[in-house]
């Protein structure tokens, strides 16, 4: 448990149709930190970035960002919170260019005077950050997977997120751009974001999280620092049919 937490849940429990998606997991993270949640698929990975940006209403428990309680808030308020996420299937408009993509919520978010000069300077930093600036005019559609992923990222750091959820965000990406994306994600740190990504690729969490969280069916089975998290026999036994611990990967 972090001494000074930045973001702190406690005893979350989240229920869908009478089955507990989450049941009583507590844990709290430090400030400007990389966290990875991992686990078996249906684990509650997933739920629980929902239960923290507001797109699910926990049946028990509690909610900190920096001491300051966020359990259950709107899902259109906790921009406003300084949260922002993505998603397992990137949630971009696809008939729109990648600019507008990235311009229109800053300038929602904003308004004002000179707001919309501002948000367009700040639509192509982000660009420029995510590596899309020279696919500004293309529309969503026309992106690759990564392209796709990146502009969502994009579209996520425009609204100045203090702190930034990650759902699968190497999710189809060949070793190449999985390595691209790690980097992008360590930049981010390196800006002062927390960043928690939900990730299936264990060397992700080997490479640059800080931390590691494991959950299956519901619970908190192990957090830590993610290579003696992942070393544990249950959880590799768990996870990954005991061949990582066999080979002495670990």
């Amino acid at each position: 448990m972090a001494v000074n937490p930045f973001l702190e849940v406690v005893n979350l429990r989240c229920r869908f149709g009478g089955v507990d998606a989450l049941r009583d997991v507590s844990f709290s993270l430090s400030k400007e930190s990389i966290t990875t949640v991992i686990g078996p698929n249906g684990a509650g990975k997933s739920t629980l970035l929902g239960c923290i940006s507001g797109e699910f209403k926990p049946k028990k428990g509690k909610v900190f960002l920096e001491n300051k309680e966020i359990t259950g808030a709107k899902a259109w308020k906790v921009p406003a919170l300084g949260i922002a996420r993505t998603f397992q299937i990137p949630r971009v408009v696809s008939h729109l260019n990648t600019f507008d993509n990235v311009f229109l919520p800053i300038y929602a978010k904003s308004r004002g005077v000179g707001s919309k000069k501002m948000a367009a300077e700040k639509a192509a930093h982000m660009l420029e950050l995510c590596g899309l600036i020279d696919q500004s005019d293309l529309e969503a559609k026309e992106l690759s997977t990564a392209q796709t992923r990146r502009l969502e990222l994009a579209r996520a750091m425009g609204l100045n997120p203090r702190l930034l959820l990650l759902d699968e965000p190497l999710g189809g990406l060949s070793p190449t751009q999985v390595d691209e994306t790690l980097e992008l994600i360590l930049k981010l740190r390196s800006l002062g974001i927390t960043v928690v990504a939900v990730e299936h690729v264990v060397r992700a969490a080997l490479e640059i999280a800080d931390s590691a969280i494991f959950l299956s069916n519901g619970q908190l089975i192990g957090e830590g620092e993610p290579r003696e998290v992942l070393a544990r026999e249950d959880i590799v036994e768990m996870y990954l049919g005991g061949r990582f611990l066999r080979r002495g990967q670990f």
